[in-house]
């Protein structure tokens, strides 16, 4: 069973790793509000660094973000000097799988995201489209197509990101 405690904020660092690349500073700004009112509901989930990660952390941060940087922002911004977190053992593959999994597994990650998500995943040898589906509740041919986006031009995926092209157009030119 995970049991939660509270961090200093200052000893927790983001994931240089996390895929998921576009975060709504409006949206970071509400969340802040919130947490200014009601607290943070639910922790964060942390890992702590590896030796190599400790050597290039500074200030003392002992500790990686798995899962929940958006909170880990908001409450920077809220000003507060703790988080509630969950501590997790994870190797680098198994934390890599949780964050793909997690933010994949949200509404609004664009296709591009999910598709570097789903990639890492085939990388690793452990997955194949089908099983990836089945973690993320979806289709193979669903995770077929997302990867199809990673074999777009960088104009394209650019155009795609700020979306002038909609998805469909953007799998045609895939």
């Amino acid at each position: 069973m995970d049991t939660i405690t509270y961090l200093p904020l200052k000893e927790i660092i983001p994931n240089k790793n996390n895929t998921r690349s576009e975060v709504d500073k409006n949206n970071l700004a509400e969340l802040a509000d919130s947490i200014k009112a009601v607290g943070i509901i639910n922790p964060i989930t942390v890992r702590n660094l590896n030796k190599d990660a400790m050597e290039e952390a500074i200030n003392g941060n002992k500790y990686e973000i798995v899962s929940g940087e958006r909170r880990f922002k908001a409450a920077e911004i809220a000003g507060l000097k703790t988080i509630p977190v969950i501590i997790r053992d994870l190797s680098d593959d198994q934390m890599m799988e949780v964050i793909i999994i997690e933010n994949l597994q949200r509404k609004e990650v664009h296709p591009l995201d999910e598709a570097t998500g789903f990639d890492f995943l085939m990388k690793t040898g452990r997955y194949k489209e089908e099983a990836i589906g089945d973690k993320v509740g979806k289709p193979a041919s669903y995770v077929a197509k997302r990867l199809k986006l990673l074999n777009l031009i960088d104009q394209v995926k650019e155009s795609f990101r700020k979306n002038e092209l909609t998805l469909g157009h953007a799998l045609e030119f895939a």
